[in-house]
Protein backbone atom coordinates (compact mmCIF):
# COMPACT_ATOMS: atom_id res chain seq x y z
CA UNK A 1 0.00 0.00 0.00
CA UNK A 2 3.32 2.58 0.93
CA UNK A 3 4.75 1.60 -2.51
CA UNK A 4 1.37 2.39 -4.43
CA UNK A 5 0.69 5.57 -2.52
CA UNK A 6 4.42 6.79 -2.52
CA UNK A 7 4.54 5.79 -6.64
CA UNK A 8 0.82 8.00 -7.00
CA UNK A 9 2.24 10.92 -5.31
CA UNK A 10 5.45 10.51 -7.68
CA UNK A 11 3.61 10.74 -10.70
CA UNK A 12 1.65 13.57 -9.46
CA UNK A 13 4.59 15.35 -9.02
CA UNK A 14 6.32 14.68 -12.42
CA UNK A 15 2.85 15.49 -14.06
CA UNK A 16 2.25 18.87 -12.61
CA UNK A 17 5.83 19.85 -13.78
CA UNK A 18 7.40 20.15 -10.08
CA UNK A 19 11.20 18.72 -9.38
CA UNK A 20 11.07 14.46 -9.87
CA UNK A 21 12.30 12.74 -6.79
CA UNK A 22 16.45 13.11 -8.11
CA UNK A 23 15.10 17.05 -7.58
CA UNK A 24 15.77 17.82 -11.28
CA UNK A 25 13.47 20.22 -13.60
CA UNK A 26 12.91 20.94 -16.91
CA UNK A 27 12.95 24.57 -18.35
CA UNK A 28 12.63 25.48 -21.72
CA UNK A 29 13.39 21.60 -22.87
CA UNK A 30 16.83 21.48 -20.92
CA UNK A 31 16.75 19.16 -17.51
CA UNK A 32 18.30 20.86 -14.60
CA UNK A 33 19.64 18.92 -11.47
CA UNK A 34 18.99 21.07 -8.13
CA UNK A 35 20.24 21.29 -4.80
CA UNK A 36 18.12 18.60 -2.42
CA UNK A 37 17.07 21.11 -0.23
CA UNK A 38 15.63 23.43 -2.82
CA UNK A 39 11.74 23.28 -3.81
CA UNK A 40 10.38 24.11 -7.41
CA UNK A 41 7.04 25.94 -6.33
CA UNK A 42 5.55 27.13 -9.58
CA UNK A 43 6.76 26.24 -13.72
CA UNK A 44 5.98 27.81 -16.49
CA UNK A 45 7.76 26.87 -20.26
CA UNK A 46 10.83 29.30 -19.67
CA UNK A 47 10.97 30.03 -15.94
CA UNK A 48 10.26 28.01 -12.69
CA UNK A 49 10.20 29.61 -8.98
CA UNK A 50 12.64 27.87 -6.63
CA UNK A 51 12.23 28.06 -2.60
CA UNK A 52 15.41 28.61 -1.09
CA UNK A 53 15.41 27.07 2.45
CA UNK A 54 16.40 29.68 5.16
CA UNK A 55 15.67 29.51 8.73
CA UNK A 56 14.02 32.62 8.83
CA UNK A 57 13.09 34.42 5.75
CA UNK A 58 10.91 33.08 2.90
CA UNK A 59 13.13 33.06 -0.08
CA UNK A 60 11.78 32.80 -3.66
CA UNK A 61 14.57 32.74 -6.82
CA UNK A 62 13.24 32.88 -10.35
CA UNK A 63 15.39 30.69 -12.47
CA UNK A 64 14.51 31.63 -15.91
CA UNK A 65 16.02 29.62 -19.67
CA UNK A 66 14.89 31.10 -22.81
CA UNK A 67 17.28 30.37 -26.57
CA UNK A 68 19.46 32.97 -27.62
CA UNK A 69 19.65 34.30 -30.97
CA UNK A 70 22.94 36.06 -30.56
CA UNK A 71 26.56 35.16 -31.01
CA UNK A 72 28.59 34.06 -28.47
CA UNK A 73 32.19 35.05 -30.28
CA UNK A 74 34.11 36.82 -27.36
CA UNK A 75 32.39 35.02 -24.61
CA UNK A 76 34.27 33.31 -22.03
CA UNK A 77 33.98 29.06 -22.62
CA UNK A 78 33.84 28.28 -19.01
CA UNK A 79 33.08 24.42 -18.97
CA UNK A 80 32.16 21.42 -20.91
CA UNK A 81 29.70 19.20 -18.74
CA UNK A 82 29.20 15.33 -18.69
CA UNK A 83 26.07 16.04 -21.19
CA UNK A 84 28.45 17.96 -23.77
CA UNK A 85 26.97 21.18 -23.30
CA UNK A 86 29.06 24.17 -23.32
CA UNK A 87 28.90 26.77 -20.81
CA UNK A 88 29.98 30.40 -21.72
CA UNK A 89 29.97 33.30 -19.30
CA UNK A 90 29.63 36.82 -19.53
CA UNK A 91 29.27 39.63 -16.27
CA UNK A 92 25.72 39.67 -15.93
CA UNK A 93 23.41 42.23 -13.65
CA UNK A 94 21.18 42.28 -11.79
CA UNK A 95 20.89 39.02 -11.25
CA UNK A 96 22.64 36.07 -9.01
CA UNK A 97 24.17 34.82 -11.99
CA UNK A 98 24.25 33.61 -15.46
CA UNK A 99 25.53 31.72 -18.18
CA UNK A 100 24.91 30.82 -22.00
CA UNK A 101 24.47 27.40 -22.82
CA UNK A 102 25.08 26.05 -25.83
CA UNK A 103 23.55 22.20 -25.99
CA UNK A 104 23.33 20.39 -28.92
CA UNK A 105 22.49 22.95 -32.21
CA UNK A 106 20.76 25.75 -29.99
CA UNK A 107 22.09 28.40 -27.58
CA UNK A 108 20.16 29.60 -24.74
CA UNK A 109 20.66 31.76 -21.34
CA UNK A 110 20.31 30.59 -18.31
CA UNK A 111 19.72 33.06 -15.45
CA UNK A 112 18.94 32.91 -11.64
CA UNK A 113 17.11 36.38 -10.85
CA UNK A 114 17.01 38.63 -7.85
CA UNK A 115 15.41 36.96 -4.98
CA UNK A 116 12.50 37.63 -3.60
CA UNK A 117 11.64 37.75 0.19
CA UNK A 118 9.77 38.57 3.03
CA UNK A 119 13.22 39.89 4.82
CA UNK A 120 12.59 43.74 6.11
CA UNK A 121 15.11 46.52 4.69
CA UNK A 122 17.36 47.94 7.34
CA UNK A 123 15.69 51.01 8.59
CA UNK A 124 17.60 54.50 7.49
CA UNK A 125 18.08 52.68 3.74
CA UNK A 126 20.48 55.22 1.34
CA UNK A 127 20.92 53.24 -1.39
CA UNK A 128 20.14 49.82 -3.21
CA UNK A 129 19.50 46.96 -1.10
CA UNK A 130 18.51 43.16 -2.16
CA UNK A 131 17.34 40.90 0.15
CA UNK A 132 19.84 37.78 1.04
CA UNK A 133 19.17 34.75 -1.63
CA UNK A 134 20.80 31.92 0.58
CA UNK A 135 22.54 31.13 -2.84
CA UNK A 136 26.06 30.10 -3.22
CA UNK A 137 27.63 30.44 -6.77
CA UNK A 138 28.91 26.73 -6.22
CA UNK A 139 25.26 26.14 -6.14
CA UNK A 140 24.24 27.72 -9.02
CA UNK A 141 27.80 26.87 -11.11
CA UNK A 142 26.40 23.27 -9.85
CA UNK A 143 22.85 23.67 -11.62
CA UNK A 144 24.33 25.53 -14.54
CA UNK A 145 26.60 22.37 -15.17
CA UNK A 146 23.73 19.73 -14.76
CA UNK A 147 22.30 20.36 -18.00
CA UNK A 148 21.15 17.61 -20.24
Amino acid sequence: MKTILLSLFMLVLVGAGCATPTNSVEVSGLTFTLPSEWTVVSSEDDQVLIQIPDPQYNIVVPFEVKEYTGNVSGLTLIKETASGAKLYGEACAPTLGCVYIQHKDKMYLAVFLMATSDEVPPENLDGVWFPNANVTREQMTDVFASVK
